[in-house]
């Protein structure tokens, strides 16, 4: 994920390799996420599209809820950033980025929010399969409307507790046609009677 708010680049230490090796001797302290610091384990050096980022190892119980972010340190080589549409050009390629939207789904409750549509210049309607956001939480698995680069769709919270996540960045999958009739009626098969 790419975060415009974030400084150094990390990664949760559960998603490298088993033979990945960690440079134990980069270390940072990180603060401003917990009320203290938070040392990372190392660095690593990994290649994004071809190209060598350095990412600070974190603990797996870091607090955030994605695996590892791209923070300032990866911003400082986009040729374009543009905040209007959430993207991020870096060496010839498009990221959409988060911004500090969030949504918060009540505890054992059902709600309409929005999504927001990375390909909302290709469709109109479209498709939102499942998405995991985290443990408890439904969402998508809806046929949808493009409304100026969101998505309305429901989200169920199957836990005990209010549960605080980012807004969710989807790309519709695209449909065909949608019929603007009612549906219709096969005929009937009659059996003939003896």
């Amino acid at each position: 994920m790419i975060d415009t708010g974030a400084g150094p680049n990390v990664i949760k230490h559960k998603i490298l390799h088993s033979e990945t090796a960690i440079n134990r001797f980069d270390n940072l302290f990180l603060t401003g996420i917990t009320n203290g610091r938070i040392e990372t384990l190392g660095s690593v050096e990994v290649l994004v599209n071809g190209y060598p980022v350095k990412l600070y190892v974190v603990p797996d119980d870091f607090p955030i809820p994605q695996e590892g972010h791209l923070g300032a340190a990866f911003l400082r080589g986009a040729s374009t950033i543009n905040f209007e549409q959430n993207l991020l050009e870096w060496r010839g390629n498009k990221y959409s980025f988060v911004s500090s939207e969030t949504l918060v789904i009540p505890a054992r409750s059902k709600i309409v929010c929005y999504l927001r549509v990375r390909n909302d210049f290709v469709t109109k309607f479209g498709y939102v399969p499942p998405l995991s956001v985290c443990e408890g939480i439904l969402i998508g698995n809806a046929v949808v409307t493009n409304i100026d680069g969101k998505a309305y769709v429901q989200a169920i919270n199957t836990t005990e507790e209010s549960v605080e996540i980012l807004v969710p960045y989807v790309e519709l999958q695209e449909i065909e046609s949608l019929s603007t009739r009612g549906p219709v009626n096969p005929k009937k098969k009659q059996i003939a009677t003896p």
